[in-house]
């Protein structure tokens, strides 16, 4: 929505207003700035959160001399104001306003009126984005908690009451915004393109940003200073909502295969370092990659790996560690219930756990016979995320220049 106080720049404004890093939204947001670099040029302002000020994310983002981007902090008291006492949805509902309240001041502050304003993680800013679809003009981003569609889409997990009530939001929120969203689950893209056919173009399937290259599995092993020649888990962004209690118990009790060792890559610092302790007092061997990682240096993880950790039971949603790990050819040790475990059903590399016993008889019954299993879902044909996110990426853009072109026919900028 188009202030009194702003004008139109010469070169288009992009905003994205990301105030946490958290579930990697400031690297969704580098892929985002990235493909809108090569296709135009831009004006580009970040605005996060001072704590968030150097991340490495962000400060590639300042590096890259094909973006410019303008980094500008939010004042801690704003930040302040969006947090809730308890978890529970009435108070998360009403920080969603108070959220989308903040991103509206941030806006207006702007001297240039925006040609395109995102978010990676929309989930925050629900339900209020449904009830004022136009509040910041010209605005996209991702969904990555959608599941009032799983059950009609064949998805087994636990049905939430409320998911009604978000399945009509939702369709109102498509009928009225401006520039279609994105999702990181296929199943909700396939939904409405499926059930809601005129909405077809407004909800987008946008595959994770794969960080290319790939590497045999000796060629990742050597980079990452392994020289262990048995079979390696890679355990990608360890943190407490990532099954961390089966781990530990699986460990403690002793029943780690020896033949297996652990790679921690990235992930909480306080969580990997408890872990660590028990499996040095376990004897279980491990290798560590601490901090953030880079592009290469995640990939180095992935396929440096027999098998990538992703038990995580109180997860249901969809995973980056999936789809990079379905991207160079690695199965995944996945939960048996939830997006996951339906993306594993129809044909993405990996196997269904439902308890401890099921994870340590899969790792010990493992052999070399495994390490050149074709998984039905494994196909050079399916390793194109990185395009395809720019190709997600760029139909919004392109939806957000009819809507500029229109809106601004015959003005001088």
């Amino acid at each position: 929505m188009k202030r009194l106080s702003q004008r139109v720049s010469a070169r288009k404004l992009v905003v994205g207003v990301e105030p946490s890093a958290s579930g990697h939204r400031l690297a969704y947001a580098k892929a985002f700035l990235r493909v809108l670099s090569h296709q135009g040029a831009y004006q580009y302002i970040l605005f996060t959160s001072d704590h968030e000020a150097d991340h490495p994310a962000v400060k590639e983002l300042c590096k890259d001399p094909n973006l410019e981007v303008d980094i500008r902090l939010i004042p801690r008291g704003e930040l302040a104001i969006l947090r809730t006492a308890r978890p529970k949805l009435a108070n998360l509902a009403w920080s969603s306003f108070k959220r989308l309240r903040l991103y509206q001041r941030l806006i207006d502050t702007l001297e240039f009126e925006p040609y395109l304003v995102f978010s990676t993680h929309l989930d925050d800013l629900w339900p209020a984005i449904a009830v004022h679809a136009d509040r910041l003009g010209n605005f996209t981003g991702v969904f990555m908690r959608t599941r009032f569609h799983w059950a009609e889409m064949g998805v087994e997990a636990p049905v939430r009451h409320f998911e009604s009530v978000n399945k009509i939001l939702m369709r109102r929120l498509l009928r009225h915004s401006r520039l279609p969203f994105m999702t990181f689950d296929p199943t909700f893209a396939k939904y409405v393109e499926t059930h809601w056919t005129e909405l077809a173009e407004q909800m987008l399937f946008l595959p994770d940003p794969i960080f290319g290259p790939i590497f045999d599995r000796d060629q990742a092993r050597k980079a990452l200073g392994i020289i262990d020649q048995g079979f390696v888990m890679t355990v990608m962004g360890l943190s407490e909502r990532k099954g961390v209690s089966l781990l530990r118990r699986i460990i403690d009790d002793g029943q780690w295969p020896g033949h297996w060792s652990l790679l921690f890559a990235g992930g909480d610092a306080g969580t990997v370092g408890s872990v660590l302790t028990h499996c040095h007092a376990s004897g279980v061997r491990t290798h560590v990659m601490p901090g953030y990682l880079t592009e290469e240096a995640w990939m180095h993880c992935i396929c440096a790996s027999d098998l990538v950790w992703a038990v995580y039971p109180d997860h249901v949603g969809p995973s980056g560690v999936l789809a990079n790990a379905e991207y160079v050819g690695r199965p995944v040790i996945a939960w048996h219930r939830g997006l996951m475990a339906h993306q594993i059903k129809n044909g993405t590399p990996g196997y269904l756990v439902g308890s401890i016993v099921d994870i340590v008889n899969l790792l010990r019954s493992y052999g070399v016979i495994h390490r050149g299993k074709q998984f039905p879902g494994d196909s050079v044909s399916k390793r194109n995320g990185s395009s395809s996110f720019s190709s997600t990426v760029t139909t919004v853009r392109e939806r957000a220049d009819t809507i500029w072109t229109t809106q601004h026919a015959g003005s001088c900028f």
